[in-house]
């Protein structure tokens, strides 16, 4: 099988990957060294001549700093601006990315995600759960079993690196 890999340079990742080519896949790793997440139709047109894989990982780090909850909310407009300029362009990508492959790719995308966005037992992480709903919007919206291009979630967070290997292997 062919895979493609966003965000190569986790531990996490590295087990994925080391995996999939010891079983024989072709791994092409993407990151931002090979890739400008802000630049989605340059991304696109490099891949509009190629074979597309048969899954697609996503566990690039496109986010910005949470707000410091020690510190009043109303004086860290900076912080939030600087998340949303961040948010913009990671959303902004995968959402591109997944509508062009959304008709052409028949296979798997995973975001590497969390379902914090619908715990109630942390309040004091609103920025990080804006982009994980925002991701999971994109599960939810785009591809789909009649289209032959599957979109879904795995939450990997407060895993030990154990964990994390053994988890691995099952994805």
């Amino acid at each position: 099988m062919k895979y493609w890999f966003f965000g190569a340079s986790s531990d996490y990742a590295k087990y994925i990957i080391d995996d999939l080519e010891a079983a024989g896949h072709e791994v092409t790793k993407f990151g931002r060294h090979n890739v400008d997440y802000a630049d989605p139709v340059k991304f696109i047109e490099s891949i509009q001549n190629i074979e597309l894989p048969d899954r697609i990982f996503f566990n690039a780090n496109i986010q910005g700093i949470d707000f410091d909850y020690s510190r009043p909310l109303i004086e860290q407009k900076e912080t939030y601006d600087a998340f949303i300029d961040s948010w913009r362009i990671g959303f902004w990508f995968k959402l591109t990315l997944l509508k062009y492959l959304e008709n052409k790719m028949k296979g798997t995308f995973i975001f590497s995600t969390s379902t914090i966005a619908y715990e109630k037992d942390f309040p004091n992480c609103i920025l990080y759960r804006i982009l994980r709903s925002s991701e999971q919007q994109l599960i939810f919206t785009i591809g789909g079993k009649e289209k032959g291009f599957i979109v879904a979630g795995a939450c990997i967070s407060d895993m030990t690196q154990d964990k994390k290997q053994k988890y691995a292997k099952l994805s």
